[in-house]
């Protein structure tokens, strides 16, 4: 049994990614610093390259789908991965809008309608089903083996 079969990918993103995110004090949350840091890569970088062919590949993402939000209007396709398969697992129950799947809308709120500045109430979901149609799969993944 490896020692990250028993890893509670749900429990870590309730700890680590609460819903209630963007309810708390900002100034003391590392997330949305993230979350500022990637808009603004994107929202810069963007222009750099023809995103009809641009592929993201996202290497040890765990359970986190919050670093492909402004990523995804940039892209054609994003490729999810992580050495633990029930992260994977988490990231596909997201993508096929399972009923049980982690909540990210609140992430995708604060990215389209803070950072961005998007006043149209569906542009958050808008974004939701736009991410959903380029994250082609998360896949298990070991950088330090080989295949």
């Amino acid at each position: 049994m490896d020692r990250y079969s028993e890893f509670d990918t749900r429990a870590y993103l309730v700890d680590r990614y609460p819903v209630t995110m963007f309810e708390e004090d900002q100034t003391k949350l590392m997330t949305p610093w993230n979350i500022l840091c990637y808009h603004k890569f994107y929202g810069d970088f963007q222009k750099e390259w023809d995103s009809s062919n641009a592929v993201l590949l996202g290497l040890g993402g765990g359970p986190c789908i919050y670093d492909f939000i402004s990523a995804a209007p940039c892209v054609a396709e994003i490729y999810h991965s992580d050495f633990v398969k029930s992260c994977c697992d988490e990231v596909l129950m997201w993508k096929r809008n399972d009923p049980g799947a982690y909540d990210w809308s609140p992430y995708f709120k604060h990215v389209v309608n803070t950072l961005e500045g998007h006043s149209n109430a569906d542009a958050a979901i808008e974004r939701e089903a736009k991410m959903r149609s380029v994250l082609k799969d998360s896949v298990k993944c070991n950088v330090r083996q080989t295949p």
